[in-house]
């Protein structure tokens, strides 16, 4: 089995709600697919809630894994203000279910 490589403990490991309060970026970087995506820690703070930034792990959107996912973060430059590309959280979407039932038989879900 593979060893797991992670970035060692130090004495004040850095976690979302600091990195939000600082303004920070996050960096999520797949290793399989070579993709780099950067969010807001404010968003994902509301989405995820307070965790430590390099302990933070969610699935690449591609590869559809949290394997190979590895997370740092990154003050925003002056020049990445308009020319960054950054996922932001949309509106919540939900979906009616249809069912195909006898007449006048109950619904079960």
């Amino acid at each position: 089995m593979p060893e797991i490589h992670r970035k060692p403990k130090s004495r004040h490991e850095l976690r979302l709600k600091e990195a939000a309060r600082y303004g920070l970026l996050i960096k999520v970087w797949c290793s399989l697919c070579r993709r780099t995506v950067y969010y807001l820690a404010a968003d994902l703070l509301a989405v995820y809630g307070d965790q430590p930034v390099f302990d933070f792990r969610m699935e690449c959107s591609r590869d559809k894994t949290a394997e190979f996912v590895h997370t740092t973060y990154r003050w925003p430059e002056t020049g990445d203000y308009g020319n960054l590309p950054v996922r932001r959280p949309g509106r919540v979407v939900t979906t009616q279910l249809w069912h195909t039932v006898k007449l006048g038989d109950e619904i079960s879900d």
